[in-house]
């Protein structure tokens, strides 16, 4: 099963990379888009909607394979230190939520299609060894991936406002 799902996973990014590609050719303003300075000029240039867009960019690391530390050091370059630190906080927050919540409501299945039995089960171990420190531990020291950490803790017997303080 975990091997139809990561084909799958492999076919889906195949075919992203092909439609980028594409697109790159058929409009080839799209090429500055890869520009550092022109992402943080068009996010400033926003305003307000700059901040959501950074924000929306953020939480789609959560269902998609893109590492979010990257874009936490995107936002510190693009909207400076304090702010960046808290449009990235608050992102990481509701996308850490939504996780939780997900799992919460659709329970197991989900959590397999999410993250590796192994994970599940090595966190699981963890979380009965150490609690709640346990998980501050994990988040604190990346053992794993916090995305991963955000889902197997929908499945403990957690309450969010304790989640939220370790997030």
């Amino acid at each position: 099963m975990k091997t139809k799902h990561r084909l799958t996973g492999y076919i889906i990014l195949g075919l992203v990379l092909i439609v980028v590609i594409a697109l790159n050719f058929l409009f080839p303003g799209l090429r500055q888009l890869a520009s550092p300075s022109f992402v943080r000029e068009y996010l400033l240039s926003a305003g307000a909607w700059g901040y959501l867009l950074y924000i929306i960019i953020f939480l789609l690391s959560v269902p998609l394979p893109i590492p979010s530390m990257p874009l936490a050091v995107v936002g510190g370059y693009v909207f400076g230190l304090v702010l960046g630190i808290i449009l990235t906080m608050i992102a990481a927050i509701i996308g850490a939520s939504i996780a939780f919540f997900l799992v919460r409501r659709y329970g197991e299945p989900l959590l397999e299609k999410m993250v590796s039995k192994h994970h599940v089960l090595h966190f699981q171990h963890i979380f009965r060894q150490r609690g709640v420190n346990g998980a501050i531990i994990a988040y604190a020291v990346p053992v794993f991936p916090s995305d991963t950490l955000n889902f197997i803790m929908g499945m403990m017997k957690i309450h969010w406002p304790t989640f939220l303080l370790i997030v």
